[in-house]
């Protein structure tokens, strides 16, 4: 399915911020540029940094028989898609380590060498880990909201949607800790930087956190998106 991405009026007055044309380079009207070629739109430089939020993080996490943290490739068409401009922006992931028993003392390792996949040249520097102690937390937050009631919505089947109160306050509680997460994360790049930085929300499993990072970016003037798997079928007309 396509994908849609919703952006802020404010996002959309900073857009020529996001990316350094640099003298020599031709712009396309992404507002990306080729420092090689002018006429060549497939080599970009992404100048501002950019923050992707999903909830997971692109890449397992597992414990050895030592209860040390260890690193394996996650496939999917966000982590291809996206993991090579937050590496190139030196830029930051957020997302859900996938261990309840994840604690601070906790270091995410590296890519192993041979890894080859997209995200292997993500450092530990570059990953925002959440924390999400509780298995029930998140049982009701991820199957009980997000598949029993979005999904079914947000693919033109509203009769199979399920809606309980236990299930939305933990996909509440989800959300608001992604969000002060998120802005955490924001306050470290201030420091670093003085570009803005492109915040993306990934689909319907964060529309709460979209919203509260949203308001905040808009006075920091950083640039915030919430990106859905989504096509709306019955709000577009088209199938």
């Amino acid at each position: 399915m396509s994908q849609k991405l919703i952006m802020t009026p404010d996002a959309l007055n900073l857009k020529s911020e996001l990316f350094d044309s640099g003298s020599s380079c031709g712009t396309d009207s992404t507002g990306y540029s080729s420092e090689d070629d002018p006429d060549d739109t497939t080599m970009h430089h992404v100048a501002n940094p950019m923050i992707v939020v999903s909830n997971r993080l692109p890449f397992v996490l597992k414990r050895n028989n030592n209860g040390q943290l260890e690193r394996k490739a996650s496939a999917g068409g966000l982590v291809t898609a996206v993991a090579p401009v937050v590496i190139e922006c030196d830029g930051l992931w957020v997302g859900w380590t996938g261990l309840q028993d994840y604690s601070q003392e906790d270091v995410i390792p590296e890519s192993s060498p041979d890894d080859l996949a997209p995200t292997a040249g993500l450092k530990s520097r570059n990953i925002v880990p959440v924390r999400i102690d509780s298995a029930t937390l998140f049982d009701q937050y991820y199957n009980g909201c997000c598949n029993a009631t979005f999904w079914p919505l947000f693919h033109s089947m509203p009769d199979r949607a399920v809606f309980n109160i236990e299930t939305w306050k933990a996909y509440t509680q989800v959300n608001e800790d992604f969000a002060t997460t998120t802005l955490d994360a924001i306050r470290k790049l201030d420091v670093k930087t003085s570009a803005a930085p492109i915040v993306w929300l990934h689909d319907y499993h964060l529309m709460l956190a979209a919203n509260t990072i949203r308001d905040a970016c808009v006075e920091r003037k950083s640039i915030s998106g919430w990106d859905s798997s989504c096509t709306f079928p019955s709000l577009l007309g088209t199938s």
